[in-house]
């Protein structure tokens, strides 16, 4: 037989972190798009020139644009805007994934009961250190009453 001290719980944290990291180029093609801008000029009697019909023809995502002005000398200055008619963008796309996981371990100790054995063990245990005790009290007694 022992005396010893109960251990406290222990409680012990693992933590695992994984990290991943996931990369993709993406090409994102948009198909191209038009617009149409068609003008008459003709010349008046004064020799200037005068801008007669004008149709404009917008496609989805383009508008045209023109700009019509005169000059000093007679003759017409027509500005037309140029759009560029298709796309492309080139995405990354970028994924990252943590994953965290948490474990908790206790550690508790519990008491172990005592089979039938163990038990008839421990009673003898009793019963001989008893008698031991008794014969040594005993013996003692024997030498000092003679």
């Amino acid at each position: 037989m022992s005396c010893a001290s109960r251990q406290p719980i222990v409680q012990t944290k693992e933590v695992v972190r994984t990290e991943r990291e996931i990369v993709r180029d993406t090409d994102i093609v948009v198909e191209p798009d038009s617009a149409t801008i068609r003008a008459l000029f003709e010349c008046d009697s004064l020799n200037r020139v005068v801008l007669k019909d004008i149709e404009e023809l917008q496609g989805e995502r383009l508008k045209p644009s023109i700009t019509v002005s005169p000059k000093e000398d007679g003759s017409m200055l027509a500005r037309f805007d140029c759009k560029e008619d298709s796309l492309k963008l080139e995405i990354e796309l970028r994924d990252k994934i943590i994953e965290e996981q948490r474990t908790t371990i206790q550690t508790l100790e519990v008491e172990k009961h005592l089979n039938k054995w163990d038990s008839f063990c421990i009673v003898c245990g009793y019963i001989l250190m008893g008698l031991l005790a008794l014969i040594v009290i005993i013996f003692i007694a024997k030498l000092f009453i003679r």
